[in-house]
């Protein structure tokens, strides 16, 4: 069965050495899943090729059930316990998720940071031990479907009154927005910015708006991380909206092709009606005045009066900016982005570098001579959160090394330094030399992908089709039209 708006996502929390007992859970849990109640997650869904740590954590995120597996196997898991289990217990205690241990093994778990829980099966006797475990596996379904029917109240109190009403939004989070749009991944290597994503979302509980849709903003300077701060906030906090709607705000153009993308696909407005700004603005502002739960996105809105036409008036959401306007009067709550610390800007370093896991703190960087010349280069490069990412990328594609980095940061920045000026001197240099060795390393690799890197900036950011290139080589010069001409060379030139 196709999984409703209703369904929940349930995420299995294991060890590969219970194979076994989870494929036996799964067969037990066939039925809920086949009725639509459930869908199954575990490590088992992520496919080859693709981060498997990161995705791993996007199915931990948006599960509404977490059953962790436990035995002495899943207790010994340096990564079940520091990040499924850590973040599993995060998400209980803000009402997003229900955390289950499900005793297959005899273990000592009691004293493990989940053992005020309420395990399943009830008695706490392990399945190992049953001496009919598929009797085990049944108790656990029903105290599984204990819960799901708790939900599925909860769901009908909160159901019972359609009108709309201003924030804070409903307080039992649905498992998927209906509606989501945001066009990034989750940044799995984002620092220093939890508290600040916890503000944000306390901000719109509290309404300091009253009567008003509740308006925050991101404000700072380029390569700060907003929007990879606000594309955080989306996914940590997707499932408190029955939509999320992620608008590019940067000229007027962007903003009315974003809109009118909406009218067409979710008002079911026509093209020739859509393309009537004075119908779009209306459309949009009713069926957000009509419905409520939506969170609302606009990024790069840095010219404040070409976005105030598409604000909506109505508490039905909540809406957040990034801008790099600070002056921001009575529009909206800014937040101010500063510089990451030492330590944050040294484990954002490391991370990208993949000396540590993404989820990983800098304890398990592999020395302390790594930890030190990431926090040294950290304060050279400003705190600048894209600086630092461009230098983790560059440490691991080349191998050179974090002390090796910092002695090349030191060698080129007084060349760089002449050509900064002002107050943003700091954040044009840190930028400007993390893209010049980068640029330098692609045009020793290949002069060809350095005359693709220019033409795809040229272009625009957005998706450039890839026929493009081996049809009009010919005109693309003596270095890149040759490479073009045949695609197995032009993917080469683009890894």
């Amino acid at each position: 069965m196709i999984p409703s708006q209703n369904t929940i996502n349930v995420f299995l929390s294991s060890v590969p050495e219970d194979e076994d007992f989870l494929r036996h859970l799964e067969k037990h849990l066939s039925t809920l899943q086949r009725n639509g109640l459930i869908t199954l997650w575990s490590q088992r869904l992520v496919v080859p090729g693709v981060d498997w740590a990161k995705e791993v954590d996007q199915l931990i995120e948006q599960a509404s059930i977490i059953l962790l597996l436990v035995s002495p196997d899943f207790l010994a898991s340096e990564y079940c316990h520091e990040v499924e289990v850590k973040r599993a217990l995060e998400l209980q205690e803000t009402g997003q998720a229900h955390v289950i241990p499900v005793l297959l093994r005899p273990a000592d778990w009691k004293d493990t940071p989940f053992g005020h829980l309420s395990p399943l099966p009830d008695d706490g006797k392990a399945i190992a031990t049953w001496p009919n475990q598929d009797e085990a596996f049944l108790q656990v379904i029903e105290g599984i479907k204990k819960v799901l029917r708790n939900r599925q109240l909860d769901h009908v109190k909160q159901s019972g009154d359609r009108t709309p009403q201003p924030s804070p939004i409903s307080p039992k989070p649905q498992p998927f927005p209906l509606v989501w749009n945001v066009p990034y991944r989750y940044p799995a290597i984002l620092t220093g910015r939890d508290q600040l994503i916890e503000h944000i979302f306390a901000g719109f509980r509290a309404d300091p708006f009253s009567g008003n849709i509740p308006i925050q903003s991101l404000t700072g300077l380029g390569g700060l991380g907003k929007t990879q701060t606000a594309v955080a906030y989306a996914y940590r906090y997707r499932k408190h909206y029955q939509m999320v709607l992620w608008i590019r705000a940067d000229t007027e153009g962007d903003l009315v092709t974003n809109f009118t993308e909406i009218a067409l696909k979710q008002l079911h407005m026509s093209v020739t009606k859509a393309q009537q700004p004075e119908n779009l603005h209306a459309a949009i502002q009713e069926w957000l005045r009509t419905t409520t739960d939506w969170l609302l996105i606009l990024d790069n809105a840095d010219t404040l009066p070409l976005v105030e036409p598409f604000l909506p008036n109505f508490a039905g959401g909540h809406l957040l900016l990034t801008s790099r306007a600070t002056a921001m009067d009575t529009l909206a709550q800014p937040h101010a982005l500063t510089p990451l610390s030492p330590d944050d800007g040294a484990l954002c370093i490391l991370r990208r570098a993949s000396y540590i896991p993404w989820s990983g703190q800098l304890r398990d960087a592999p020395s302390p001579a790594s930890v030190k010349a990431a926090q040294e280069l950290s304060q050279l490069m400003g705190g600048l959160p894209l600086a630092l990412e461009q230098a983790g990328a560059y440490i691991e594609t080349t191998g050179r090394g974090v002390g090796g980095y910092l002695e090349l940061y030191k060698q080129y920045r007084p060349e760089i330094q002449q050509h900064s000026y002002g107050d943003v001197r700091s954040y044009r240099e840190a930028v400007a030399f993390a893209w010049t060795i980068a640029r330098e390393a692609v045009e020793l690799e290949s002069p060809a992908a350095l005359e693709l890197l220019h033409l795809c900036a040229y272009l625009a950011p957005d998706g450039i089709p890839y026929a493009l290139f081996p049809k009009d080589a010919r005109i693309l010069g003596l270095v890149l039209g040759p490479v073009a001409a045949v695609p197995l060379r032009l993917d080469q030139a683009i890894t």
